[in-house]
């Protein structure tokens, strides 16, 4: 997907974890999925935007995520954990906020 659409990092966010599989050699943006998970996870508590950043109470965390490593010579995958509400008080907008956290960590030096 990465290669046909010219880009250096694809991101998958599931329920309870976040998967970047970008170009070896680049630094890892495991802050990036960390800070969209946080920002995500505190709307999902709160129903609306906030901004609070620490992880909600009644956050979940899975055991079982995708593989760190390299999928081959041109690219690698990281993967961590994401805070899961499984009864969050709206969904409403979590993409939208989860993207404006990698965008936000991604914008920082």
């Amino acid at each position: 997907m990465a290669v046909r659409a010219g880009v250096d990092r694809v991101v998958v966010h599931a329920d309870d974890w976040v998967l970047a599989v970008h170009r070896a050699g680049a630094q890892p943006p495991v802050l990036a999925l960390l800070a969209g998970s946080l920002l995500a996870a505190g709307r999902a508590a709160a129903g609306r935007p906030t901004a609070e950043l620490a992880p909600p109470p009644a956050a979940t965390y899975a055991d079982d995520r995708p593989s760190d490593g390299r999928v081959d010579r041109e690219w690698c995958a990281v993967a961590v954990p994401a805070p899961y509400l499984h009864r969050p008080s709206a969904t409403v907008g979590l993409g939208d906020t989860f993207v404006a956290g990698l965008l936000l960590a991604d914008s920082l030096p």
